[in-house]
């Protein structure tokens, strides 16, 4: 992750060594060559900013987990995920919490009070692999954010 300060000459202020995000979605351009690099372009995971506990904006993030890693450009195998809350101290983003690992990949997330008791929860959009012949399973899953405790 990287962020960037907003100005006339744009400024990289952190630059994270962990890899966050990580999509299947992608746009494919049909008018170039199979061959060619450029021609699949993936689009990035949503960042969501928010305040959980303390009146700051605090950062969720998704992390999709491959198994083969993130070598090669336009493979992209997720089989499972984690969600994190980040929070800037001035020098750089610190983690308040993360939630388990989630088996599947998260292809979207949201915040919504979904339950109306006035708290917003982390809603995912979840593929999971299942079966031997790995067809895909897509579930809505949910999660309360809760300073005291990890979702």
């Amino acid at each position: 992750m990287s962020l960037k300060s907003l100005g006339r000459v744009p400024e990289r202020i952190y630059k994270s060594d962990d890899a966050y995000g990580g999509s299947n979605t992608a746009i494919v351009n049909d008018d170039l060559s199979p061959d060619d690099e450029n021609r699949t372009t993936f689009i990035n995971s949503r960042i969501l900013t928010t305040d959980v506990k303390d009146g700051k904006k605090e950062i969720i993030i998704v992390k999709n987990l491959s198994s083969v890693g993130r070598i090669l450009k336009n493979v992209k195998v997720f089989t499972s995920s984690e969600i994190y809350d980040l929070e800037w101290d001035g020098l750089g983003l610190v983690e308040n919490w993360r939630t388990r690992k989630i088996s599947g990949y998260v292809a979207d997330y949201q915040l919504k009070d979904i339950d109306n008791d006035g708290q917003k929860e982390i809603v995912l959009a979840l593929v999971l692999s299942v079966g031997a012949s790995m067809s895909n399973q897509s579930v809505i899953v949910s999660y309360k954010m809760s300073p005291q405790q990890n979702p």
